[in-house]
C-alpha cells in the first residue's frame, strides 16, 4: 500500500503512513522502494518526508543495483540530486549493473 502512494504525488498520505509505523523501505518486484519511486516521479516533498525518517535507507539498491541517487541523476532532476546529496549518508561510489556510479 505504501508503494502505491509514492506513485502519485500525495505527500500527506505518505506522512500519515509513516506516522502510523509503515515500513519505509518495502520493495516491489523490481526492487524499487518508495524512495526510488518518488525520485523517479520527481516528487520532491515525498522524497523530503522519506529522507526525514530515521529508518530510511538512502543507499538501497533496486534489481538493477541503482540507488535512489542513480534514479534522480538519470531523470536529470537537479533538485532531487541536491536533496539526496545534502542528506549526508548517500554514498557516491555505489556502482549499478552497468558499473556506473551515480555521478559518472
Amino acid at each position: 500500500m505504501f508503494l502505491s502512494f509514492t506513485l502519485s504525488d500525495q505527500p500527506h498520505a505518505v506522512e500519515i503512513l509513516i506516522s502510523r509505523g509503515s515500513e519505509v523501505n518495502p520493495r516491489d518486484k523490481y526492487g524499487q522502494t518508495p524512495l526510488h519511486l518518488a525520485c523517479y516521479n520527481g516528487y520532491l516533498h515525498t522524497v523530503e518526508l522519506l529522507l526525514g525518517h530515521n529508518g530510511i535507507d538512502a543507499n538501497v539498491l533496486n534489481n538493477k543495483c541503482d540507488t535512489p541517487l542513480h534514479v534522480a541523476v538519470q531523470k536529470r532532476n537537479n533538485e532531487l540530486v541536491s536533496l539526496l546529496l545534502n542528506q549526508g549518508s548517500v554514498q557516491l561510489d555505489i556502482q549499478n549493473n552497468q558499473k556506473r556510479t551515480p555521478i559518472a
